[in-house]
C-alpha cells in the first residue's frame, strides 16, 4: 500500500511538474520592424510591465520618426549620382545591396521611399505642362495634306486633348518601383491628381485665347479685304 501510494505520488508530482512548467508560446509577430535593442526589451516586457511597455512604445515611435526624417534628408541632399544609386537599390532583388545602399534601419528606408513619392508627385505638374505645351496634333486638310497644329487649338472636351493626357500617363509614367503602395497612394497620387486638374484649367484658358486671337485675326482680314476693294479715284 505504501509502495502504491509512493508510485501515485510520483506520477502526480511528475504530471504537475510537466503542466506547471512555463511554456513559451510567444510567436514573433509578422512585422518588418528591425529588432533593435530597445525593441527587444519592449517585446520582453510587454506582458510583465504594461506601464513600462507604454513608455518604450513612445520611445520606439520617436526612433521611427527620427529614422524617417533621416531618410527624407538623405534624398533631399542627394546628388544626381546618389539619387540614381538609391533608385537602383530600390529596384534590386538583392537584399544585401539594398540594405547597404538604403540603410539597414527600415525607418530610414521608409523615409527615403516617402520623400521619393512626394518628389515624384510634385514633379508631375511641370512635366505634364511641358508635355501638353509641346504636343502637336496631326490634322488632315480638305486637300488631303497633313499639318501639325498645337494642342491649344482643341478644347478640353475634345478627343485630341483626352488622348494627349493618356499619352502622357503611358509614356511619361513616374518610376515608383520599390516604393511601398501606401506611400504612392498617400503622397504621389494626390499631387498627380492636382497636376491633371491644373492641366484642364490651363488647356481651357489656352484654347479660349487661341479662339479669341483667331476671331480677331479673321475680323482684321475681313476689314483689309473690304478696304482693298475700294476705288479711291471715285471718292467724293
Amino acid at each position: 500500500m505504501v509502495k502504491q501510494n509512493r508510485q501515485n505520488s510520483f506520477k502526480s508530482t511528475a504530471a504537475t511538474n510537466i503542466y506547471d512548467q512555463a511554456v513559451n508560446t510567444y510567436v514573433n509577430p509578422v512585422s518588418v520592424l528591425p529588432e533593435t535593442g530597445i525593441m527587444g526589451v519592449a517585446r520582453a516586457l510587454q506582458n510583465n510591465n504594461p506601464t513600462l511597455q507604454k513608455y518604450l512604445g513612445s520611445v520606439i515611435e520617436e526612433e521611427k520618426q527620427k529614422g524617417i526624417m533621416q531618410g527624407e534628408i538623405e534624398v533631399l541632399m542627394a546628388s544626381p549620382e546618389r539619387l540614381k544609386e538609391i533608385t537602383d537599390a530600390l529596384k534590386t532583388q538583392d537584399k544585401n545591396v539594398a540594405k547597404n545602399v538604403l540603410s539597414k534601419n527600415i525607418f530610414v528606408r521608409a523615409g527615403i521611399e516617402k520623400r521619393l513619392a512626394i518628389n515624384h508627385g510634385l514633379s508631375q505638374e511641370g512635366k505634364l505642362n511641358n508635355f501638353l505645351n509641346n504636343k502637336l496634333i496631326e490634322v488632315e486638310g480638305e486637300d488631303g495634306s497633313i499639318r501639325q497644329v498645337p494642342l491649344k487649338e482643341f478644347d478640353v472636351s475634345s478627343q485630341e486633348f483626352q488622348n494627349a493626357i493618356n499619352d502622357f500617363h503611358s509614356t511619361e509614367r513616374a518610376d515608383l518601383t520599390g516604393i511601398r503602395p501606401e506611400f504612392v497612394n498617400n503622397y504621389f497620387m494626390p499631387e498627380a491628381a492636382v497636376a491633371v486638374k491644373k492641366a484642364y484649367v490651363n488647356q481651357e484658358k489656352n484654347n479660349q485665347e487661341f479662339v479669341a486671337n483667331l476671331q480677331n485675326s479673321s475680323f482684321t482680314d475681313t476689314v483689309l479685304a473690304n478696304f482693298s476693294t475700294i476705288d479711291f479715284t471715285k471718292l467724293e
